[in-house]
Order: structure tokens, then C-alpha cells, then sequence
């Protein structure tokens, strides 16, 4: 029975046995966790992302405004829902994510969102309560890559994920057009070798940043082992101004989600998610956060969650004959 196989089976048992299984000590947990702290994650980690600071008030937001020393910034109110960028504040203020250029500007519009409720497709009429915003760089992707590291029945292991059509629906590109995704199985045993990373690097197209880029698929391997993940996703993975860098990544459903951030290119909202998954405490599992709030996962939740591991990796055996194996 593979590692993936007997978490999920350990989940299910979880979800009709809990009280059993944890007595009295159980707890219910919120696997999401806000935007700033997916970048603090990726920094540990030694992945470059654009430069930012939390503020919890108008003052503070002008502040980290100058600091950046850009005309090209962000502010985006940190609330744990979807749809924010074209949300409205119930003090009349419309979008929860938006393009500023200047401190006074940070200033004006972060005291208009801070100790505000922001409502959003997914907030309903009540909205949520948006306690700090986010300023960030505001970057201008050239071209965007897709890469995943995931624990994958099929391969009984982990395996590295990648695609030159990053910054879209990767499920569409997984339909679309598999030949597209590249995957490339990882012996748990010697991890994500050097050779492997500039592989993928090449394969992708990414020729003229091999080292930076093989760098940064060995950090992001480091990472879903340290974090204990199921799966950790960047999508994109953006070449801006001759530089790659991670800027931002897809949408997926709240309840499978641990990390999400917002960004912003021009005029086009995109969310963006970094999925860490734990195996070892799959319903249990908090972030060390303060904006973890409660959750617990649905069957329909889990059902999802392995569907959309099958769709996006054509993970069941019979269709192994359709996935692009590098050896």
C-alpha cells in the first residue's frame, strides 16, 4: 500500500471517527493561511518572490510604500477568500486588490480597506473582516512556467512536475495537451539530484537560466520534504525582466489549499496558491499563524482533493501509456 494510498485511508477513518481516534483533545483546523506568509514560506526556502511588507495601518502601509522605493505596487487587503480583486468594501470602496504608485497612495486607500469588511463571491453578503493589507512590488512576467512536486500513487513517490504553459488552468493543459507536462519521478531515497533539476530546466526552455532555475527546483524539493507536503505548486513560475522569479500561482477550492496569495499583472487579477498538503497530520495540521481559523475537511472535500491529483497528473496506472516520463 503506497504512502498516499494509507493517508487518505487515515483520513476517511478520521472523518467518520474522529472523536474516537483524538478523544477529547480533538481540534478542527483551517488549512488556509494568508498570502504574506506563502512569500515568507517560499523566502525560507531561498525562492526569490517580489518584495512586500504587512501593515496594520494607514501609517504603516505608506511606510512599507517608501521602503520598496518603486512606483510599481500593489496593496492587497489580506482576507482569506477568493474573488478579492473585484470585491468592494462596504465603505464603498471596490476591489481588494489594487494598483497603487505611490506612498500617499498606500496611505489613502490602506486605511479605506484596514478594519474594513471586504465582500467577495465567496465571503457572501456578510463579508469578511480585513485586519492588514499586503504591499508588493508589482512585477510584469515575460513568460511563465508551471512546477509541482507531489507524492504520487503511480510512482509510489515523489515525483517533480513541470510545464512550459505555466500561468494557466493546468488541469486544461493536463486535457488539452499532456504532452505538455513533463514528470519526472524522484527516488525518496536520494532526493531531487542536480542533474535531474537542470533537466527539467532545459526541457522546458529555461536555457538561458539553468543554474537559477535548477536551484530553485532543488529548494522547492527541500521544502515539500520539510514541510511534510503532499504537494507544493508554483504556477507561475515568471521570467520578468530578465530575471525568473515567483511571482504568482493558480486558484484551487479554499478546503485544499494551505497557502494562498493574490497578485497582480496590469490590469489582471490572478490568484495564486503554493498547495502544502501534510501527510503526516493531513486534518490536523495548523501553520504557526495567527489568522488560522476553524476548518475541518468534507468527504466532498477529499473527493476533490484526489480527483484533482488524477486529473492534473493522470495518475491511475491504465493511463501511464499517455505521461511523459523523463529517465
Amino acid at each position: 500500500m503506497s504512502f498516499l494510498t494509507r493517508s487518505a485511508l487515515f483520513a476517511n477513518s478520521s472523518l467518520r471517527n474522529g472523536a474516537k481516534i483524538l478523544s477529547a483533545a480533538q481540534q478542527k483546523r483551517q488549512l488556509n493561511v494568508q498570502e504574506h506568509i506563502s512569500y515568507s514560506f517560499l523566502n525560507e526556502a531561498g525562492i526569490p518572490t517580489p518584495k512586500f511588507g504587512v501593515a496594520h495601518s494607514a501609517e504603516e502601509a505608506e511606510k512599507i510604500a517608501t521602503e520598496l522605493q518603486t512606483k510599481n505596487l500593489i496593496l492587497k487587503a489580506q482576507v482569506l477568500a477568493g474573488g478579492r480583486g473585484k470585491g468592494a468594501f462596504k465603505n464603498g470602496l471596490k476591489g481588494g486588490v489594487r494598483v497603487i504608485n505611490n506612498p500617499q497612495e498606500a496611505k489613502e486607500i490602506g486605511g479605506k480597506m484596514i478594519n474594513q469588511l471586504l465582500v467577495t463571491k465567496q465571503t457572501g453578503a456578510a463579508g469578511r473582516i480585513c485586519n492588514k493589507v499586503m504591499v508588493a512590488e508589482r512585477k510584469f512576467p515575460r513568460r511563465e512556467f508551471y512546477f509541482a512536486v507531489m507524492m504520487e500513487r503511480a510512482f509510489n513517490g515523489p515525483v517533480l512536475i513541470a510545464s512550459s504553459q505555466g500561468g494557466v488552468n493546468i488541469e486544461e493543459v493536463a486535457a488539452e495537451n499532456p504532452e505538455a507536462i513533463i514528470y519526472e519521478p524522484i527516488d525518496i531515497n536520494k532526493g531531487l539530484t542536480k542533474d535531474q533539476a537542470l533537466k527539467i530546466a532545459r526541457t522546458v526552455g529555461l536555457d538561458d537560466h539553468l543554474d537559477t532555475t535548477a536551484q530553485m527546483l532543488l529548494n522547492l524539493y527541500d521544502l515539500f520534504v520539510k514541510k511534510d507536503a503532499l504537494l507544493v505548486e508554483i504556477n507561475p513560475y515568471a521570467e520578468d525582466a530578465g530575471e525568473t522569479r515567483k511571482l504568482l500561482s493558480k486558484d484551487l477550492p479554499e478546503s485544499l489549499i494551505c497557502t494562498k496569495f493574490l497578485s497582480n499583472i496590469s490590469t489582471t487579477y490572478i490568484l495564486l496558491t503554493i498547495i502544502i498538503i501534510t501527510t503526516n497530520h493531513f486534518l490536523l495540521f495548523s501553520f504557526k499563524a495567527n489568522s488560522v481559523s476553524k476548518h475541518q475537511f468534507s468527504s466532498s472535500n477529499l473527493d476533490t482533493f484526489w480527483k484533482r491529483l488524477k486529473i492534473i497528473h493522470k495518475c491511475p496506472k491504465k493511463n501511464l501509456s499517455k505521461i511523459k516520463i523523463n529517465h
